[in-house]
């Protein structure tokens, strides 16, 4: 049996753009897979469904693999 943990975070941040502000949430999940011995991660974007995983076995790395990856589709909207 696959024991897995779940974490489901909501990432919230916001934008000032002249003198509105712009929400953006997205959402992470993020859980251990003790057969596979990796962290693995989704994460979502709510607004417009895009959808990004990924796996490693060192949590600071997998962390680092979700900041680049929110840093990403940050840059690229």
């Amino acid at each position: 049996m696959v024991e897995q943990r779940f974490c489901k975070p909501l990432v919230a941040g916001s934008n000032p753009v002249g003198g509105f502000s712009i929400k953006r949430s997205m959402i992470i999940n993020l859980w251990h897979n003790k057969e596979m011995n990796q962290w693995r991660w989704s994460l979502t974007d709510p607004s417009t469904m895009d959808q990004h995983s990924g796996g490693q076995k060192d949590l600071r790395v997998t962390m680092n693999d979700i900041a680049n990856t929110v840093e990403y589709i940050l840059k690229s909207k």
